[in-house]
Order: structure tokens, then sequence, then C-alpha cells
């Protein structure tokens, strides 16, 4: 889905990027959040580049709502966090936590993208009508003005420190509390196993209902933590509903995530370099800003030892044409049916047929009487099926597999086909070629 561009600006530091959060942008501008500050950086701005104080004549602002909200509160604020921030609509919406002298915080704060100007801020609580324990993200779908975020854990439960992510709807942003709960989302991985995300770092949209979602730990000591990050943080990318129930709970399915080494890599090493915050900005076609291009863009810190936080931008490109099905094997329970060989599928549809792609999980696939999923990611979109064809490599001890019926949903076209097999593949007959039932 995505292809690593290059890192643009790396390893430095210019002045609003200490400690930086969170990204994201309107049409003509970058916003930046840190702690403490929100930026506004025109596009044009070279963002390799110094910048330490706000430059209206530039079109550069920066404002700290610290003392907008001492006035909401009546007492002293200390130093505030703003997390990863999103923008809808002219306004700019700012996950924010602070101390007071008596309690914490956690809210939602709201300025006007034009000149940044404060426009109010609104707590709003998880699904157990209680405060967030930590507020670090938010992203907000433009298909459908819905708000997502969660706690500092995302799981299936909400409890503590995890949350389900919940989704609010924006109202009217010129009266108070715009934001109301709408629902909640638990997150799957391509085997639809319950997928629990730790250190919830960031979140955006792109235009086609997929959500993408950073996480990752850091730590400043070489130990077990490094390699926990490095396997489980970084990007994942989703496919969200574009119509949720008021009330209920979607599950989101994960269709990719980033990697440590190659294609979609967003490497890090967990000691002292963190995942921050990420946008989707097609600047393929917009290339007024200088030195980028690609559609996702996403932020590493390095903050081990002493000084000013080394920031790194990684940037990526999208392949518009990649497709997505949820293929569903059902392997036949009869004896012998079940197979260690390796199992193939290619789609065959109105617009020619895709790669090849190996049907495999973390699970033991194909046993006898189970039925087995699969996210598959190919590299073009066929349009409407009219054949699969599934191969196998005839290899392992238990090479022989009876296929009962395979069943595929096109999950950006959200149709689905059912494909009956009933046949062995077997010996020289490694192959079959099955056609939608009407």
């Amino acid at each position: 889905m995505y292809e690593y561009i290059r890192q643009w600006p790396a390893n430095r530091e210019m002045g609003w990027s200490h400690d930086v959060n969170g990204v994201c942008h309107d049409l003509n501008n970058w916003f930046f959040s840190q702690n403490g500050y929100l930026w506004k950086l025109p596009i044009k701005h070279r963002i390799g580049n110094d910048c330490t104080q706000e430059n209206r004549a530039q079109g550069i602002y920066r404002v700290n709502p610290k003392k907008n909200l001492e006035a909401w509160l009546g007492t002293s604020v200390s130093d505030v966090h703003l997390g990863d921030i999103d923008y809808y609509n002219g306004y700019v919406y700012v996950p924010v936590g602070g101390e007071t002298s008596k309690a914490s915080f956690r809210v939602v704060c709201f300025f006007k993208s034009d000149d940044l100007s404060y426009a109010g801020q609104q707590i709003i609580l998880r699904e157990d009508n209680v405060p967030f324990t930590s507020l670090g993200w938010l992203a907000i779908n433009p298909s459908d003005g819905m708000l997502y975020t969660s706690d500092k854990i995302a799981s299936n439960v909400t409890q503590g420190s995890e949350s389900r992510i919940h989704l609010y709807k924006i109202g009217d942003m010129t009266k108070p509390n715009p934001l109301q709960f709408h629902s909640t989302a638990v997150l799957t991985d391509e085997d639809y196993l319950i997928l629990k995300r730790e250190h919830m770092q960031g979140g955006c949209f792109d235009n086609d209902n997929h959500l993408h979602i950073m996480n990752g730990y850091v730590t400043h000591d070489k130990g077990t933590r490094v390699s926990w990050a490095n396997s489980k943080g970084g990007i994942s990318v989703f496919k969200v509903s574009s119509t949720p129930s008021a009330g209920y709970t979607q599950t989101i399915c994960r269709l990719t995530h980033s990697n440590q080494s190659n294609g979609f890599r967003f490497q890090f090493s967990g000691t002292g370099e963190e995942p921050e915050g990420l946008t989707y900005w097609d600047l393929d076609k917009d290339t007024r800003a200088p030195e980028i291009d690609g559609q996702l863009h996403a932020i590493m810190i390095d903050n081990l030892g002493k000084g000013d936080d080394d920031f790194f931008f990684k940037h990526y490109r999208k392949n518009a044409n990649a497709g997505f099905y949820l293929v569903t094997v059902k392997t036949g329970n009869v004896e012998n049916a079940g197979t260690d060989a390796g199992i193939f599928i290619t789609f065959f549809g109105e617009k020619g047929a895709s790669n090849e792609c190996e049907l495999d999980s973390s699970r033991d696939d194909f046993e006898r009487g189970h039925t087995d999923r699969f996210v598959v990611e190919t590299d073009t979109r066929v349009g409407t099926l009219r054949q699969i064809l599934i191969r196998s490599n005839n290899s392992g001890k238990y090479a022989e597999f009876y296929l009962e019926s395979v069943t595929v949903w096109d999950i950006e076209a959200n149709k689905n086909y059912v494909f009956p097999a009933n046949q062995w593949l077997t010996g020289n007959k490694k192959n079959v070629i099955l056609t939608p039932r009407n």
C-alpha cells in the first residue's frame, strides 16, 4: 500500500520541532504541535530551516493555550502537553493534557486555522463515563466528520489506561461542547484477532476511510522493551466503516502495517527514538512543499541524551491501485483434507489479473474442517471478480488438500463473492479455477 521514499528533514532540530508530538495540514499550511505550543507553517516554508519564533508577516504562527486553560479552569496550570492533532473545516483540534495544583485534566482544544485564535475546549468522557487517563492523539475522518481517539492503550476493553477507540461526532463549533459521543471501535489484525496497541502516539485519515495509527514506546535504556518496540510499534492502516452505527462497537480490520527493513518501512530503534504523529497529504499532485513529496508523512524524534530532540520526517508514496481482499477459505471435513502445503490465490476481474498472493497467517492454517481468513493485498484492483485461481505448491508431509469453498470480500468495493469448490488439490492437480456463485 505504501512505499518508503525518504526522510527529510533528518536528524535536525529547528526550534519548533523540539518535543514535537503531532502534525496535520489544511490546503496551504502545516500545523505542528510540541509541548506547550501549536505552530502554523505555510506550505512554501522550507521546514528544515531553523524557526524559533513566530513571524506572522511570513505566515508563521505560534500559540500557547496555557493562559486560555487557566482562565477556563480558574487556577494555574503546569506546562501543557499537546498530542497529535488534526484539521477539519477551518479548525485545528488538539488533544491537551496538563496539571493544576489539585488535579490533572485531559481536554480537546479548538483553534481557528486562519490565525490560530483560541476557539474553546471540551472535556470528553469515555464510554464508562470517566475522563481519559491519557489523550495523546486524535484523527478526524473527512468523509463523515467523526473524531477518533483512545486512551494510552487501544484495546477491546475500557478500563484503567485502556480503552476502545472512541468516536465523537463534530457538531456546531460556535456552540459549547461540539463533540458528542457516538460509538466505539475495536482493532483487529489481518487474521481478525483482537489487536492491542500500546503507547498510542498519532492518527490520521486519507479520503478513502483508511485510518492510519502510530504507536510505539521509547526507552533510554537498552533492554527488553527495545525488541517490543521494534516488533509492535510503527504505522498500522485500518479500513473503517463509512457509516458507523451510533451506540455500537465496530470491528476495524488492519490492512497493512509498517516494518523495520523494507517496503513500507518505519525504522526506529526504541532506544531514544520515538514514533510521534502523522498526516496524509498528497504532495505528488501538490508540488509546493520544498523537498517533500508522497502522500503519508510521519514524525520520529530521537530524544536520547541531553539537549534538543533530533527530528526525522518520513515520507511514503501510496499505491492508489492496491487491492485489499478478505479471503475466507473453508477446508473440507473429510479424511486427510488438511494440508501443510503452501496455498496461493490469483484474482481475475473485468480489469485484468492480480499478482499471485500466498495465503498465510501466524496460525496453523488449512486444518481439516477449519475456516481460515486472510487479508490479501494485491498490486492492482481487478474490478468485478470473474474468477479466482487457487494453487497449491504440493509441498510438505501432508501435501494434499480438500478445498470446500472460498469467499472473497472486496474490502474497497464492499462487495462479497462466494466460490464453491468441493475438490482435491493433490498430485498433478495443483491448480483450480473457481467461478463465483450467482
